[in-house]
């Protein structure tokens, strides 16, 4: 069974949280339409290759 330390989910869930934010935030200031839809693109891709990563570092981890 794999066990998630909290710490770490919630370090990663905050990097995300800041990333959405720093994000959306030059989006509004630089706001037409497809800047906005263009950083969100982005940032899901972010977050997607954020989660693929922390799954495999947890799987090497948890492999030994």
């Amino acid at each position: 069974m794999i066990i998630i330390k909290p710490s770490l989910m919630n370090r990663i869930y905050n990097k995300i949280q800041l990333n959405i934010y720093v994000q959306f935030g030059f989006c509004i200031k630089k706001s037409t339409a497809k800047l906005i839809f263009f950083c969100f693109l982005l940032l899901n891709i972010y977050i997607l290759i954020e989660i693929i990563f922390f799954i495999l570092d947890y799987f090497s981890i948890s492999s030994f």
